[in-house]
């Protein structure tokens, strides 16, 4: 049993994540391909651009429907139901706020240079690469702004020996916001 009380020592287990991390989230290849197609949808929100008029319409409904669902709480309408009518409402405002965020962030891009962003992608990946493997405290910070979610470890056992199988989402949002590049492209209906 390793020191971290799951089989697995937890030296190995950070060695393990952080290597995975270097290869397949700040992978040179996988954020310029990220990128490229994150280019290839501005490009075509471009060329098409969505009807942000349409969405900030949705978003004066949602209002007056909380603002009614707000009265009939208030009037004491059937509370369960109502309250989950609102959250629901307030839900959708949420979603359709971010959408309207990134429409608008998108239509203000000018057109991207994508030989400079590669450059400026591989500058700063190899910059993040190297972090992870010398300095623990920022490559800790670092992992959590790549990572979403919880990671799940899962040992498994081989023909050659055991190990343990490690899962977990990344994302380069953070390494677009750092680069001033959009990390998420909306569409009217998202």
């Amino acid at each position: 049993m390793g020191p971290n009380g799951h089989g697995v020592p937890m030296v190995a287990a950070n060695k393990a994540l952080v290597e995975a991390v270097r290869e397949q989230v700040l992978s040179p290849e996988v954020v310029i391909a990220a990128v490229a197609r994150a280019a290839e949808q501005i490009a075509a929100l471009a060329e098409h651009p969505p009807d942000t008029d349409a969405v900030r319409g949705q978003l004066t409904d949602l209002e007056r429907e909380l603002s009614r669902l707000t009265e009939a709480l208030a009037a004491g309408g059937d509370v369960p139901s109502v309250v989950a009518a609102i959250k629901d409402r307030e839900q959708r405002q949420g979603s359709l706020r971010a959408t309207l965020t990134a429409m608008e962030r998108v239509a203000q891009l000018p057109s991207l240079d994508l030989t400079r962003l590669e450059r400026d992608l591989t500058e700063r990946l190899t910059e993040w690469r190297g972090l992870l493997a010398r300095h623990t405290t920022q490559a800790r910070q670092l992992l959590r702004k790549l990572l979403v979610g919880r990671l799940t470890f899962a040992p498994e056992t081989r023909d050659n020996g055991r190990y343990v199988q490690i899962t977990g989402t990344g994302t380069i949002r953070s390494l677009a916001a750092v680069l001033g590049c959009p990390s998420t492209v909306a569409s009217p209906s998202a």
